[in-house]
Protein backbone atom coordinates (compact mmCIF):
# COMPACT_ATOMS: atom_id res chain seq x y z
CA UNK A 1 0.00 0.00 0.00
CA UNK A 2 1.45 3.34 -1.01
CA UNK A 3 1.68 5.99 1.69
CA UNK A 4 1.69 9.67 0.89
CA UNK A 5 4.35 11.76 2.65
CA UNK A 6 2.43 14.65 4.25
CA UNK A 7 3.93 17.89 5.46
CA UNK A 8 4.14 17.73 9.27
CA UNK A 9 3.47 21.47 9.50
CA UNK A 10 1.11 22.49 6.68
CA UNK A 11 0.02 26.11 7.22
CA UNK A 12 0.36 26.01 10.99
CA UNK A 13 -1.96 28.35 12.91
CA UNK A 14 -0.20 31.53 13.95
CA UNK A 15 -0.11 30.58 17.64
CA UNK A 16 1.39 27.15 16.96
CA UNK A 17 3.97 28.58 14.54
CA UNK A 18 4.97 31.27 17.05
CA UNK A 19 5.38 28.71 19.84
CA UNK A 20 7.44 26.45 17.58
CA UNK A 21 9.81 29.37 16.95
CA UNK A 22 10.36 29.60 20.73
CA UNK A 23 11.24 25.93 21.29
CA UNK A 24 14.94 26.69 21.66
CA UNK A 25 16.08 29.93 23.22
CA UNK A 26 16.33 32.16 26.29
CA UNK A 27 18.31 29.45 28.04
CA UNK A 28 15.54 26.83 27.84
CA UNK A 29 15.49 24.06 25.21
CA UNK A 30 12.30 22.03 24.94
CA UNK A 31 12.38 18.39 23.81
CA UNK A 32 8.75 17.39 23.09
CA UNK A 33 8.65 13.59 22.91
CA UNK A 34 6.43 10.59 22.49
CA UNK A 35 7.01 8.22 25.38
CA UNK A 36 9.09 5.15 24.45
CA UNK A 37 10.00 6.43 20.97
CA UNK A 38 13.47 5.42 19.64
CA UNK A 39 13.38 8.39 17.24
CA UNK A 40 12.81 10.89 20.06
CA UNK A 41 15.36 9.12 22.28
CA UNK A 42 18.04 9.29 19.56
CA UNK A 43 17.34 12.96 18.84
CA UNK A 44 17.47 13.72 22.57
CA UNK A 45 20.78 11.91 22.87
CA UNK A 46 22.22 14.11 20.11
CA UNK A 47 20.75 17.22 21.74
CA UNK A 48 22.26 16.55 25.15
CA UNK A 49 25.67 15.68 23.77
CA UNK A 50 25.75 18.90 21.76
CA UNK A 51 24.34 21.30 24.36
CA UNK A 52 25.89 19.75 27.52
CA UNK A 53 23.17 21.46 29.60
CA UNK A 54 23.45 22.60 33.19
CA UNK A 55 20.12 20.97 34.07
CA UNK A 56 17.79 18.37 32.55
CA UNK A 57 14.17 18.55 33.72
CA UNK A 58 11.88 15.59 33.07
CA UNK A 59 8.12 15.16 33.11
CA UNK A 60 7.49 12.89 36.05
CA UNK A 61 6.25 13.33 39.63
CA UNK A 62 8.69 15.57 41.49
CA UNK A 63 9.07 13.02 44.29
CA UNK A 64 10.85 10.73 41.84
CA UNK A 65 13.92 12.97 42.12
CA UNK A 66 14.64 11.11 45.37
CA UNK A 67 14.85 7.88 43.32
CA UNK A 68 17.67 9.14 41.06
CA UNK A 69 20.43 7.15 42.83
CA UNK A 70 18.55 3.91 42.13
CA UNK A 71 17.68 4.87 38.55
CA UNK A 72 21.30 5.78 37.82
CA UNK A 73 22.74 2.68 39.52
CA UNK A 74 24.76 0.69 36.99
CA UNK A 75 22.93 -2.48 38.09
CA UNK A 76 19.55 -1.07 37.04
CA UNK A 77 18.70 -2.64 33.70
CA UNK A 78 15.53 -1.65 31.82
CA UNK A 79 12.71 -2.34 31.45
CA UNK A 80 12.03 -1.10 34.97
CA UNK A 81 9.30 1.02 36.49
CA UNK A 82 8.69 3.26 39.45
CA UNK A 83 5.65 1.84 41.22
CA UNK A 84 3.69 4.44 43.19
CA UNK A 85 1.19 3.53 45.88
CA UNK A 86 -0.87 5.62 48.26
CA UNK A 87 -4.01 5.12 50.39
CA UNK A 88 -7.13 6.33 48.59
CA UNK A 89 -10.80 6.40 49.40
CA UNK A 90 -13.06 4.30 47.22
CA UNK A 91 -16.70 3.31 47.14
CA UNK A 92 -15.90 0.26 49.26
CA UNK A 93 -13.77 2.16 51.78
CA UNK A 94 -9.99 2.49 52.02
CA UNK A 95 -7.93 0.97 49.25
CA UNK A 96 -4.50 1.36 47.72
CA UNK A 97 -4.16 3.41 44.54
CA UNK A 98 -1.25 2.32 42.37
CA UNK A 99 0.43 3.63 39.25
CA UNK A 100 3.47 2.78 37.12
CA UNK A 101 6.06 5.06 35.52
CA UNK A 102 7.98 2.72 33.17
CA UNK A 103 11.38 3.06 31.51
CA UNK A 104 13.00 1.05 28.74
CA UNK A 105 16.34 1.58 26.98
CA UNK A 106 14.72 3.73 24.30
CA UNK A 107 12.50 5.82 26.55
CA UNK A 108 13.46 9.49 26.10
CA UNK A 109 13.15 9.92 29.86
CA UNK A 110 15.70 7.14 30.42
CA UNK A 111 18.08 8.66 27.87
CA UNK A 112 17.61 12.04 29.58
CA UNK A 113 18.72 10.51 32.89
CA UNK A 114 21.71 8.58 31.56
CA UNK A 115 22.99 11.17 29.08
CA UNK A 116 22.28 14.02 31.48
CA UNK A 117 24.35 12.32 34.16
CA UNK A 118 27.12 11.67 31.62
CA UNK A 119 27.46 15.41 30.90
CA UNK A 120 27.20 16.19 34.65
CA UNK A 121 23.90 18.03 34.36
CA UNK A 122 21.64 18.43 37.37
CA UNK A 123 18.61 16.15 37.03
CA UNK A 124 15.10 16.64 38.36
CA UNK A 125 11.52 15.49 37.82
CA UNK A 126 9.10 18.43 37.70
CA UNK A 127 5.51 17.18 37.47
CA UNK A 128 2.88 17.31 40.20
CA UNK A 129 3.41 14.81 43.03
CA UNK A 130 1.75 11.63 41.88
CA UNK A 131 -0.40 11.50 45.02
CA UNK A 132 -2.21 14.59 43.71
CA UNK A 133 -3.37 12.47 40.75
CA UNK A 134 -4.33 9.37 42.73
CA UNK A 135 -8.04 10.12 42.45
CA UNK A 136 -8.02 10.76 38.70
CA UNK A 137 -8.56 8.36 35.80
CA UNK A 138 -4.80 7.93 35.45
CA UNK A 139 -4.57 5.68 38.50
CA UNK A 140 -8.18 4.94 39.48
CA UNK A 141 -9.56 1.44 39.38
CA UNK A 142 -8.60 -2.10 40.21
CA UNK A 143 -5.54 -2.25 37.96
CA UNK A 144 -2.48 -0.08 38.30
CA UNK A 145 -2.24 2.38 35.42
CA UNK A 146 0.55 4.29 33.71
CA UNK A 147 1.38 7.87 34.63
CA UNK A 148 2.40 8.36 30.97
CA UNK A 149 -0.99 7.91 29.29
CA UNK A 150 -1.15 9.43 25.79
CA UNK A 151 -4.90 9.25 25.35
CA UNK A 152 -4.99 12.84 24.05
CA UNK A 153 -3.10 11.91 20.90
CA UNK A 154 -5.02 8.68 20.42
CA UNK A 155 -8.35 10.56 20.40
CA UNK A 156 -7.22 13.50 18.28
CA UNK A 157 -9.43 14.20 15.27
CA UNK A 158 -6.55 16.06 13.63
CA UNK A 159 -4.18 13.09 13.82
CA UNK A 160 -6.87 10.68 12.63
CA UNK A 161 -7.49 12.94 9.63
CA UNK A 162 -3.74 13.22 8.99
CA UNK A 163 -3.41 9.43 9.07
CA UNK A 164 -6.23 9.07 6.54
CA UNK A 165 -4.69 11.71 4.27
CA UNK A 166 -1.30 9.98 4.45
CA UNK A 167 -2.80 6.58 3.64
CA UNK A 168 -1.82 5.15 7.04
CA UNK A 169 -3.98 2.56 8.74
CA UNK A 170 -3.71 4.01 12.24
CA UNK A 171 -1.79 6.53 14.30
CA UNK A 172 1.01 4.08 15.10
CA UNK A 173 1.72 3.70 11.39
CA UNK A 174 1.47 7.48 10.97
CA UNK A 175 4.00 8.06 13.75
CA UNK A 176 6.42 5.54 12.24
CA UNK A 177 5.93 7.07 8.81
CA UNK A 178 6.69 10.60 9.99
CA UNK A 179 9.38 9.96 12.63
CA UNK A 180 10.69 6.43 13.18
CA UNK A 181 11.30 5.92 9.44
CA UNK A 182 13.85 8.76 9.27
CA UNK A 183 17.49 8.00 8.60
CA UNK A 184 20.08 7.92 11.35
CA UNK A 185 21.49 11.27 10.16
CA UNK A 186 18.02 12.85 10.04
CA UNK A 187 17.28 11.72 13.60
CA UNK A 188 20.52 13.31 14.79
CA UNK A 189 19.15 16.67 13.53
CA UNK A 190 17.36 17.21 16.82
CA UNK A 191 16.12 20.70 16.01
CA UNK A 192 14.16 19.39 13.03
CA UNK A 193 12.90 16.28 14.86
CA UNK A 194 11.63 18.16 17.91
CA UNK A 195 10.21 20.95 15.79
CA UNK A 196 8.13 18.43 13.86
CA UNK A 197 7.10 16.52 17.00
CA UNK A 198 6.00 19.83 18.50
CA UNK A 199 3.83 20.65 15.47
CA UNK A 200 2.35 17.12 15.48
CA UNK A 201 1.33 17.36 19.16
CA UNK A 202 0.36 21.05 19.23
CA UNK A 203 -2.09 20.54 16.38
CA UNK A 204 -3.60 17.58 18.25
CA UNK A 205 -3.99 19.75 21.34
CA UNK A 206 -6.26 22.15 19.45
CA UNK A 207 -8.95 19.43 19.58
CA UNK A 208 -9.36 19.93 23.35
CA UNK A 209 -11.15 22.71 25.20
CA UNK A 210 -9.29 24.36 28.12
CA UNK A 211 -12.14 23.50 30.49
CA UNK A 212 -11.69 19.80 29.70
CA UNK A 213 -7.93 19.96 30.25
CA UNK A 214 -8.44 21.80 33.54
CA UNK A 215 -10.97 19.25 34.81
CA UNK A 216 -8.89 16.19 33.99
CA UNK A 217 -5.70 17.64 35.44
CA UNK A 218 -3.47 18.63 32.51
CA UNK A 219 -3.50 22.37 33.16
CA UNK A 220 -2.65 22.09 36.90
CA UNK A 221 0.23 19.79 35.99
CA UNK A 222 1.48 22.23 33.36
CA UNK A 223 1.35 25.16 35.79
CA UNK A 224 3.37 23.10 38.25
CA UNK A 225 5.98 22.14 35.63
CA UNK A 226 6.25 25.73 34.36
CA UNK A 227 6.99 26.98 37.88
CA UNK A 228 9.78 24.44 38.22
CA UNK A 229 11.25 25.42 34.83
CA UNK A 230 11.20 29.13 35.75
CA UNK A 231 12.98 28.39 39.03
CA UNK A 232 15.66 26.27 37.39
CA UNK A 233 16.22 28.86 34.68
CA UNK A 234 17.13 31.39 37.37
CA UNK A 235 19.29 29.17 39.56
CA UNK A 236 21.63 27.53 37.01
CA UNK A 237 24.23 29.02 34.72
CA UNK A 238 23.81 27.28 31.39
CA UNK A 239 21.22 25.68 29.13
CA UNK A 240 18.18 23.96 30.66
CA UNK A 241 16.71 21.05 28.67
CA UNK A 242 13.04 20.22 29.35
CA UNK A 243 11.84 16.72 28.37
CA UNK A 244 8.04 16.34 28.40
CA UNK A 245 5.30 14.68 26.42
CA UNK A 246 4.76 16.75 23.28
CA UNK A 247 1.14 17.43 24.20
CA UNK A 248 2.27 19.70 27.06
CA UNK A 249 5.04 21.66 25.34
CA UNK A 250 2.99 24.46 23.77
CA UNK A 251 1.28 25.18 27.10
CA UNK A 252 4.63 25.29 28.91
CA UNK A 253 6.01 27.82 26.41
CA UNK A 254 2.96 30.06 26.90
CA UNK A 255 3.18 29.81 30.69
CA UNK A 256 6.87 30.73 30.73
CA UNK A 257 6.09 33.78 28.60
CA UNK A 258 3.49 34.92 31.14
CA UNK A 259 4.43 37.65 33.58
CA UNK A 260 4.82 36.56 36.31
CA UNK A 261 5.08 32.77 35.84
CA UNK A 262 2.64 30.72 37.94
CA UNK A 263 3.62 29.69 41.44
CA UNK A 264 3.96 26.00 42.24
CA UNK A 265 1.05 24.57 44.27
CA UNK A 266 1.66 23.15 47.71
CA UNK A 267 2.50 19.48 47.92
CA UNK A 268 -0.45 17.27 48.93
CA UNK A 269 -0.66 15.97 52.46
CA UNK A 270 -1.40 12.42 51.27
CA UNK A 271 1.41 10.03 52.16
CA UNK A 272 2.71 7.73 49.46
CA UNK A 273 5.51 5.31 48.67
CA UNK A 274 7.50 4.63 45.52
CA UNK A 275 9.44 1.49 44.62
CA UNK A 276 11.77 0.72 41.74
CA UNK A 277 10.64 -2.63 40.34
CA UNK A 278 11.33 -4.82 37.35
CA UNK A 279 9.06 -4.31 34.36
CA UNK A 280 8.42 -6.33 31.20
CA UNK A 281 8.12 -5.82 27.47
CA UNK A 282 4.71 -7.47 27.58
CA UNK A 283 3.41 -4.75 29.92
CA UNK A 284 4.96 -2.05 27.69
CA UNK A 285 3.16 -3.23 24.57
CA UNK A 286 0.46 -0.80 23.43
CA UNK A 287 -1.41 -3.74 21.90
CA UNK A 288 -1.83 -5.17 25.42
CA UNK A 289 -3.57 -2.01 26.59
CA UNK A 290 -0.67 0.09 27.83
CA UNK A 291 -1.86 3.66 27.26
CA UNK A 292 1.54 5.25 26.60
CA UNK A 293 3.27 2.49 24.71
CA UNK A 294 4.58 1.92 21.26
CA UNK A 295 3.48 -1.45 19.90
CA UNK A 296 6.07 -4.21 19.56
CA UNK A 297 8.61 -3.24 22.25
CA UNK A 298 11.11 -5.96 21.32
CA UNK A 299 11.09 -4.70 17.73
CA UNK A 300 11.78 -1.12 18.82
CA UNK A 301 14.48 -2.37 21.19
CA UNK A 302 16.17 -3.84 18.12
CA UNK A 303 15.77 -0.48 16.34
CA UNK A 304 17.36 1.32 19.29
CA UNK A 305 20.23 -1.17 19.45
CA UNK A 306 20.85 -0.68 15.73
CA UNK A 307 20.83 3.11 16.16
CA UNK A 308 23.49 2.76 18.85
CA UNK A 309 25.62 0.44 16.74
CA UNK A 310 28.61 1.90 14.85
CA UNK A 311 27.90 -0.43 11.93
CA UNK A 312 27.63 1.46 8.61
CA UNK A 313 24.40 1.68 6.62
CA UNK A 314 20.85 2.45 7.57
CA UNK A 315 19.72 0.83 10.77
CA UNK A 316 16.24 -0.09 9.53
CA UNK A 317 17.46 -2.59 6.92
CA UNK A 318 19.61 -4.41 9.48
CA UNK A 319 16.61 -4.69 11.82
CA UNK A 320 14.34 -5.96 9.01
CA UNK A 321 16.83 -8.67 8.02
CA UNK A 322 17.23 -9.73 11.65
CA UNK A 323 13.46 -9.88 12.30
CA UNK A 324 12.71 -11.89 9.18
CA UNK A 325 15.62 -14.27 9.71
CA UNK A 326 14.73 -14.90 13.35
CA UNK A 327 11.13 -15.68 12.45
CA UNK A 328 12.31 -18.25 9.88
CA UNK A 329 14.78 -19.81 12.33
CA UNK A 330 12.06 -20.10 14.95
CA UNK A 331 9.71 -21.84 12.49
CA UNK A 332 12.41 -24.41 11.74
CA UNK A 333 13.43 -24.92 15.38
CA UNK A 334 9.84 -25.62 16.42
CA UNK A 335 9.21 -27.85 13.43
CA UNK A 336 6.02 -26.11 12.38
CA UNK A 337 4.31 -27.41 9.30
CA UNK A 338 4.67 -24.20 7.28
CA UNK A 339 8.38 -23.60 7.69
CA UNK A 340 9.81 -20.38 6.27
CA UNK A 341 12.57 -21.03 3.75
CA UNK A 342 15.71 -19.00 3.07
CA UNK A 343 14.31 -18.05 -0.35
CA UNK A 344 11.16 -16.66 1.30
CA UNK A 345 13.27 -14.62 3.73
CA UNK A 346 15.26 -13.16 0.84
CA UNK A 347 12.07 -12.29 -1.01
CA UNK A 348 10.61 -10.67 2.12
CA UNK A 349 13.73 -8.54 2.68
CA UNK A 350 13.54 -7.32 -0.91
CA UNK A 351 9.81 -6.67 -0.61
CA UNK A 352 10.25 -4.71 2.63
CA UNK A 353 12.99 -2.57 1.06
CA UNK A 354 10.83 -1.83 -1.98
CA UNK A 355 7.82 -0.93 0.16
CA UNK A 356 10.01 1.43 2.19
CA UNK A 357 11.25 3.14 -0.96
CA UNK A 358 7.69 3.45 -2.29
CA UNK A 359 6.57 5.07 0.96
CA UNK A 360 9.49 7.46 1.19
CA UNK A 361 11.19 5.79 4.15
CA UNK A 362 14.95 5.71 4.71
CA UNK A 363 14.66 1.95 5.30
CA UNK A 364 12.06 -0.72 6.11
CA UNK A 365 9.96 0.18 9.17
CA UNK A 366 7.75 -2.05 11.27
CA UNK A 367 4.75 -1.84 8.95
CA UNK A 368 6.94 -2.42 5.88
CA UNK A 369 8.26 -5.60 7.51
CA UNK A 370 4.76 -6.78 8.49
CA UNK A 371 3.43 -6.18 4.99
CA UNK A 372 6.40 -8.06 3.51
CA UNK A 373 5.67 -11.00 5.82
CA UNK A 374 2.05 -11.08 4.70
CA UNK A 375 3.11 -10.91 1.07
CA UNK A 376 5.89 -13.51 1.13
CA UNK A 377 5.07 -15.90 4.00
CA UNK A 378 1.31 -16.32 3.63
CA UNK A 379 0.21 -19.04 1.23
CA UNK A 380 -3.39 -19.02 0.10
CA UNK A 381 -6.07 -16.93 1.83
CA UNK A 382 -4.71 -14.71 4.62
CA UNK A 383 -7.23 -16.16 7.11
CA UNK A 384 -6.66 -19.77 6.01
CA UNK A 385 -4.73 -21.37 8.86
CA UNK A 386 -2.22 -18.52 9.23
CA UNK A 387 -3.19 -17.37 12.71
CA UNK A 388 -0.24 -19.29 14.14
CA UNK A 389 2.17 -17.28 12.00
CA UNK A 390 0.69 -13.97 13.13
CA UNK A 391 0.84 -15.12 16.76
CA UNK A 392 4.53 -15.95 16.27
CA UNK A 393 5.17 -12.52 14.74
CA UNK A 394 3.46 -10.73 17.59
CA UNK A 395 5.26 -12.80 20.22
CA UNK A 396 8.62 -12.07 18.59
CA UNK A 397 7.99 -8.34 18.21
CA UNK A 398 6.58 -8.01 21.74
CA UNK A 399 9.36 -9.95 23.46
CA UNK A 400 9.52 -11.28 27.00
CA UNK A 401 12.39 -9.28 28.48
CA UNK A 402 12.27 -8.43 32.18
CA UNK A 403 14.50 -5.75 33.64
CA UNK A 404 16.51 -5.86 36.83
CA UNK A 405 17.01 -3.59 39.83
CA UNK A 406 19.86 -3.40 42.36
CA UNK A 407 19.48 -5.01 45.79
CA UNK A 408 19.49 -1.52 47.28
CA UNK A 409 16.08 -0.94 45.63
CA UNK A 410 14.78 -2.37 48.88
CA UNK A 411 11.74 -4.45 47.97
CA UNK A 412 9.53 -5.25 50.97
CA UNK A 413 10.33 -8.56 52.72
CA UNK A 414 7.09 -10.03 51.35
CA UNK A 415 8.34 -9.67 47.77
CA UNK A 416 11.63 -11.31 48.69
CA UNK A 417 9.77 -14.17 50.38
CA UNK A 418 7.59 -14.73 47.32
CA UNK A 419 10.54 -14.64 44.94
CA UNK A 420 12.47 -17.09 47.11
CA UNK A 421 9.46 -19.42 47.16
CA UNK A 422 9.09 -19.17 43.40
CA UNK A 423 12.77 -20.10 43.00
CA UNK A 424 12.34 -23.09 45.31
CA UNK A 425 9.48 -24.34 43.16
CA UNK A 426 11.43 -23.97 39.91
CA UNK A 427 9.55 -21.00 38.43
CA UNK A 428 11.21 -18.72 35.88
CA UNK A 429 11.49 -15.11 37.07
CA UNK A 430 13.68 -13.73 34.28
CA UNK A 431 10.91 -13.21 31.72
CA UNK A 432 7.16 -12.60 31.60
CA UNK A 433 6.18 -15.50 29.31
CA UNK A 434 3.05 -17.43 30.26
CA UNK A 435 3.79 -21.13 30.85
CA UNK A 436 1.78 -24.30 31.52
CA UNK A 437 2.46 -26.42 34.60
CA UNK A 438 1.06 -29.98 34.68
CA UNK A 439 1.33 -31.30 38.21
CA UNK A 440 1.20 -34.98 39.25
CA UNK A 441 -0.39 -34.35 42.65
CA UNK A 442 -0.72 -37.87 44.10
CA UNK A 443 2.67 -39.28 43.14
CA UNK A 444 5.18 -36.40 43.29
CA UNK A 445 5.81 -34.47 46.49
CA UNK A 446 7.47 -31.52 44.73
CA UNK A 447 4.41 -31.17 42.47
CA UNK A 448 2.15 -31.04 45.53
CA UNK A 449 4.32 -28.30 47.03
CA UNK A 450 4.20 -26.29 43.81
CA UNK A 451 0.41 -26.73 43.70
CA UNK A 452 0.12 -25.35 47.26
CA UNK A 453 2.23 -22.35 46.25
CA UNK A 454 0.00 -21.71 43.21
CA UNK A 455 -3.16 -22.02 45.33
CA UNK A 456 -1.71 -19.61 47.89
CA UNK A 457 -0.77 -17.01 45.27
CA UNK A 458 -4.19 -17.36 43.64
CA UNK A 459 -5.91 -16.90 47.00
CA UNK A 460 -3.98 -13.65 47.49
CA UNK A 461 -5.05 -12.41 44.03
CA UNK A 462 -1.45 -11.92 42.89
CA UNK A 463 -2.26 -12.93 39.28
CA UNK A 464 0.76 -15.25 39.23
CA UNK A 465 -1.12 -18.45 38.43
CA UNK A 466 -4.53 -19.48 37.14
CA UNK A 467 -6.03 -22.92 37.76
CA UNK A 468 -7.04 -24.62 34.50
CA UNK A 469 -8.25 -28.04 35.57
CA UNK A 470 -7.80 -31.10 37.75
CA UNK A 471 -9.15 -32.29 41.10
CA UNK A 472 -11.27 -29.67 42.86
CA UNK A 473 -10.57 -30.09 46.58
CA UNK A 474 -12.77 -27.16 47.56
CA UNK A 475 -15.85 -28.73 45.97
CA UNK A 476 -14.73 -32.31 46.58
CA UNK A 477 -15.20 -33.21 42.90
CA UNK A 478 -13.06 -34.89 40.20
CA UNK A 479 -10.75 -36.23 42.90
CA UNK A 480 -9.94 -39.25 40.72
CA UNK A 481 -7.97 -37.02 38.30
CA UNK A 482 -4.23 -37.47 38.72
CA UNK A 483 -3.05 -34.20 37.18
CA UNK A 484 -3.69 -30.55 37.94
CA UNK A 485 -2.97 -27.88 35.30
CA UNK A 486 -2.03 -24.22 35.84
CA UNK A 487 -0.87 -21.36 33.67
CA UNK A 488 1.56 -18.98 35.32
CA UNK A 489 3.77 -15.96 34.58
CA UNK A 490 5.82 -13.75 36.87
CA UNK A 491 4.92 -10.26 35.68
CA UNK A 492 5.48 -6.79 37.18
CA UNK A 493 1.86 -6.80 38.37
CA UNK A 494 2.66 -9.78 40.60
CA UNK A 495 5.29 -7.75 42.44
CA UNK A 496 3.00 -4.71 42.50
CA UNK A 497 0.26 -6.76 44.19
CA UNK A 498 2.74 -8.21 46.68
CA UNK A 499 3.93 -4.70 47.60
CA UNK A 500 0.29 -3.73 48.15
CA UNK A 501 -0.13 -6.72 50.48
CA UNK A 502 3.11 -6.05 52.38
CA UNK A 503 1.28 -4.17 55.13
CA UNK A 504 -0.28 -7.48 56.26
CA UNK A 505 3.01 -9.26 56.91
CA UNK A 506 6.52 -10.10 55.80
CA UNK A 507 5.80 -13.64 54.55
CA UNK A 508 3.15 -15.18 52.33
CA UNK A 509 1.92 -17.31 55.25
CA UNK A 510 1.41 -14.25 57.46
CA UNK A 511 -0.47 -12.38 54.75
CA UNK A 512 -2.71 -15.38 53.98
CA UNK A 513 -3.49 -15.84 57.69
CA UNK A 514 -4.40 -12.16 58.01
CA UNK A 515 -6.80 -12.51 55.10
CA UNK A 516 -8.36 -15.68 56.49
CA UNK A 517 -8.94 -13.96 59.84
CA UNK A 518 -10.62 -11.03 58.10
CA UNK A 519 -12.88 -13.46 56.23
CA UNK A 520 -13.74 -15.15 59.53
CA UNK A 521 -14.66 -11.78 61.05
CA UNK A 522 -16.69 -10.94 57.93
CA UNK A 523 -18.82 -14.06 58.52
CA UNK A 524 -19.82 -12.70 61.90
CA UNK A 525 -20.56 -9.26 60.50
CA UNK A 526 -22.77 -10.87 57.88
CA UNK A 527 -24.71 -12.87 60.47
CA UNK A 528 -23.16 -16.20 59.46
CA UNK A 529 -20.89 -16.71 62.48
CA UNK A 530 -22.76 -19.94 63.35
CA UNK A 531 -22.90 -21.23 59.79
CA UNK A 532 -21.20 -24.64 59.74
CA UNK A 533 -21.01 -24.62 55.94
CA UNK A 534 -19.26 -21.26 55.80
CA UNK A 535 -16.85 -22.27 58.55
CA UNK A 536 -16.07 -25.57 56.81
CA UNK A 537 -15.44 -23.80 53.50
CA UNK A 538 -13.06 -21.40 55.23
CA UNK A 539 -11.25 -24.30 56.91
CA UNK A 540 -10.87 -26.18 53.62
CA UNK A 541 -9.54 -23.06 52.00
CA UNK A 542 -6.99 -22.68 54.79
CA UNK A 543 -5.91 -26.31 54.40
Amino acid sequence: MAVVQPDVQPNLPAGVAAARARLFGQGVYFAPVRHHSPACAHALQAMLRELRPAAVLIEGPEGFTDMLPLLLDERTRPPVALLCQTPAAGEEGARTASAFFPFCDYSPEWVALREGAAVQAQLAFIDLPWQARAGTADVHGADARSLMAERYLAHSRYLNALAARAGCRDQDELWDHLFEARSRAALADWRSVFGDVFSYCAMARLDYEPAVLEAEGSLPRERHMAAHIARWRKQVDGPVVVVTGGFHTSALIELLDANPPPAAPAAPAIAGTSWLIRYSFERLDALNGYGAGMPAPAYYQAVWDALQSPAPGEHQLAVAVDQLTRLAQDSRARGVQERISTAQVQAAVLQAARLAALRGHAGPGRQDVLDAMRSCFVKGAIDDGMQGLFDDVRRQMTGSRLGDVPPSAGSPPLVQDARAAAHRHGLRLDDGDKRLARLDLYRKQRHRLRSRFFHLMQYLDTDLARWQGGPDFMAGSRLELLFEEWTYAWTPLVEARLIELAADGSTLAEVALARLLREEQALGAAGRARSAGSAAALLVRAC
